[in-house]
């Protein structure tokens, strides 16, 4: 095994996981990467299908700039209850990590320390739409292959913003819904989401990690997330970064050129990684390594 990806599966686990309450019932299993007096907070936003032990190593590079990392499986995955990755409204996830965020922060009177984001791929929609719902919240966001705008291998079928099928696949997948709304469409390529053989593989035999596609219901909220978000792009004044692979064939690299383009903030950051495909974090040894080092650098300079 080559260093870099030694990195990658001998990072230090979480430092305390325990279940917390999800804002629609059942629990979240949660993990805490700790440090003592923290210079800021990241909440860590996984992506779908995944879960949050995918984090370890960035959590534990943000360990030693004295940056307190937490977050949860979403409700529906990893060793968080709920139907499997199923979800009505991607709001849901959102008001689980504000209250997971609130919770925290109370309990450990952490109020006054500076709070980030760090989000990928839907958990990067979700982060996206948590800081245009509470502006004031956050003081700045990662973004690594945010899902802003859908690309050609999301799913068999067409829904990109602003697609000419779009309509018409909305309707269809409203059909289905009525008849079955955890009908499975499609299933994401590994080969997509990452270009080494070594974390492919791993993913496949991850036994928490979902591989068998997306359910209509879940791929509508998604839809639904993605149009309300795309709208208020104008309106996003969070201080970011944002991380793509200009070849990411799931998440859309115009999407984060978007945002680039049109959120009202001073402090933005877009940075492309040629021939990179969807998760930069897991992505090949070069790729990975400075991903990571630039979400590093990015965070502490702002703490």
């Amino acid at each position: 095994m080559e260093e870099s990806l030694a990195s990658f599966f001998n990072a230090p686990e979480a430092s305390e996981t325990k279940e917390v309450p999800s804002s629609k019932g059942g629990t979240l299993f949660a993990r805490y990467w700790k440090v003592k007096n923290p210079r800021a907070l990241v909440f860590i936003s996984h992506g779908f299908t995944e879960h949050s032990k995918y984090y370890n190593e960035i959590a534990s590079f943000l360990n030693a700039k004295g940056l307190y990392c937490f977050g949860h499986d979403h409700i529906g995955h990893g060793k968080s209850s709920g139907n499997r990755t199923f979800i009505n409204s991607i709001d849901e996830f959102v008001d689980d990590v504000i209250l997971h965020i609130n919770i925290m922060r109370k309990d450990n009177d952490y109020s006054s320390i500076p709070l980030f984001l760090l989000g990928h791929s839907m958990g990067g929609m979700i982060a996206l739409r948590a800081t245009l719902m509470y502006p004031d919240m956050f003081k700045g966001v990662v973004f690594v292959g945010p899902l802003i705008i859908p690309g050609p291998n999301f799913g068999r079928l067409d829904f990109r913003v602003n697609s000419r099928r779009a309509p018409i696949v909305r309707s269809f997948l409203k059909v289905l819904d009525t008849f079955n709304p955890e009908f499975i469409i499609g299933k994401i390529q590994l080969e997509k989401v990452s270009r080494d053989k070594d974390l492919r593989e791993f993913m496949a035999n991850d036994d928490l990690k979902w591989n068998k596609g997306a359910k209509v219901r879940t791929i509508l909220a998604m839809v639904d997330c993605i149009e309300d978000n795309y709208n208020l792009l104008g309106s996003m004044k969070t201080p970011f970064l944002s991380l793509h692979g200009d070849k990411d064939e799931l998440c859309n690299v115009i999407g984060s050129r978007n945002l680039m383009r049109k959120a009202f903030v001073e402090d933005k950051i877009l940075i492309e990684f040629p021939e990179a495909v969807h998760n930069l974090f897991m992505d090949t040894s070069s790729t990975r390594l400075k991903s990571i080092q630039s979400t590093v650098e990015w965070f502490d300079k702002r703490c």
